[in-house]
């Protein structure tokens, strides 16, 4: 007699950002990229049979099971957003996202942006992935899924950021 299988396991990231900031293009991109199976090559196949499921704004009580935060890519990280990826980061696997008006960055101005802002994390005691989503990278999308995917099925359990 054999085991029916397991249903498959729902995923839920949140995605985060600033009112005018481009996480709703992000969480889009990122579903889309669940949807066409490009996050294949996360993991075992037991991860293709993981429904994702992406919100904006998630709250609490959605039970993310990992998160990304969406920083504008004109400039780098605000401190307010350098303290929400802190609290997240204490209690998810987290990703960044600098998206929104990438396309009107010169290269030099992402390289920065990207640097400046992976700084400015790590200092704060937040270490995660840092990708740059636009329609001008478009395997960004499900590179940022697999980082989360390999986050999640690993069990990362976040260390507490240190203090200031």
């Amino acid at each position: 007699m054999t085991a029916a299988p397991a249903p498959p396991r729902e995923l839920t990231i949140a995605v985060l950002g600033a009112r005018d900031s481009a996480a709703p293009a992000v969480a889009s991109a990122l579903s889309a990229a669940a949807g066409t199976g490009l996050s294949a090559a996360a993991g075992p196949a037991a991860d293709a049979e993981a429904r994702i499921r992406v919100l904006v704004d998630a709250a609490p009580e959605d039970r993310p099971d990992a998160a990304v935060l969406v920083v504008d890519a004109v400039c780098p990280v605000r401190p307010d957003d350098v303290e929400v990826a802190r609290g997240v980061a204490a209690r998810l696997p987290m990703a960044v996202a600098v998206a929104g008006r990438a396309r009107t960055c010169t290269a030099e101005h992402l390289s920065e942006t990207v640097d400046v802002t992976t700084r400015r994390l790590v200092d704060a005691g937040v270490r995660c992935p840092v990708q740059v989503v636009d329609e001008g990278h478009p395997g960004a999308p499900a590179a940022l899924l697999s980082s989360l995917l390999a986050a999640v099925r690993a069990g990362a359990v976040p260390t507490a950021p240190g203090g200031p």
